[in-house]
């Protein structure tokens, strides 16, 4: 079994997307933010079609799925685990080491705000890992969209790595090569941080992402 986390935030409206939100206001950067997530989820769970794949929510805050309207139990009814970390690099860490240990062979991590993601890549990392280490999916940004391995992440993996950097994703690849780290990439990805990004999603025009992209018509016409 494999196993693919889902990063997700509850879709309240000044905790998602503060950049974005900046161009567009708090609320429809969160609705956004939604739209993304449950296009993300779909394509999670086609990637999982053949059963050999378990799709868990990975969560934050610690109430995401307490009742109510931007509850992440409006999105899922899946496995879900909180993220557990300082910041963002221990939070990888300590996900890709709990799935390792309820018993599966590798663990891919995605985030939810790449509405041009498709299941065939996530197959694709999935294959990587049964020849490298690590496997990344490049950012346009310089970040990354995924991380894969299939044993947990060295304790200093992170060290020094500076987060939202031109320069995140070749931190962290030096890292692992000094850790002597075999790594794949997959083909580079575009995350969704500002309204820049939404103008290039909207020019290259992708075949999915329908709720994003519904979201952005209704944004639009208002």
């Amino acid at each position: 079994m494999n196993c693919l986390l889902v990063f997700a935030r509850a879709p309240q409206p000044g905790k998602v997307k503060t950049r974005l939100a900046a161009h567009i206001g708090d609320e429809a950067a969160a609705r956004l933010y939604a739209a993304m997530l449950q296009d993300t989820l779909a394509v999670a769970e086609n990637a999982a079609r053949d059963g050999k794949v378990e799709v868990v929510v990975s969560y934050t805050p610690s109430d995401a799925f307490a009742p109510g309207e931007f509850s992440l139990a409006n999105f899922w009814r899946g496995a879900k685990m909180p993220q557990i970390g300082a910041d963002l690099g221990e939070k990888m860490r300590f996900a890709i080491a709990n799935g390792l240990e309820q018993g599966a062979e590798r663990v891919l991590i995605i985030g939810s705000d790449l509405p041009d993601l498709e299941s065939g890549i996530l197959c694709e990392a999935f294959e990587k890992l049964t020849h490298y280490d690590l496997v990344f999916g490049p950012a346009q940004d310089g970040g990354f969209y995924l991380i894969g391995a299939r044993a947990p992440l060295p304790d200093d993996i992170f060290d020094g790595v500076l987060w939202s950097l031109a320069s995140t994703l070749q931190s962290v690849l030096h890292v692992a090569r000094g850790l002597n780290l075999s790594v794949a990439l997959l083909p580079q990805g575009a995350d969704i941080d500002e309204w820049r990004d939404v103008q290039n999603f909207v020019a290259n025009s992708p075949s999915n992402a329908p709720h994003f992209k519904a979201a952005l018509r209704i944004i639009n016409t208002r």
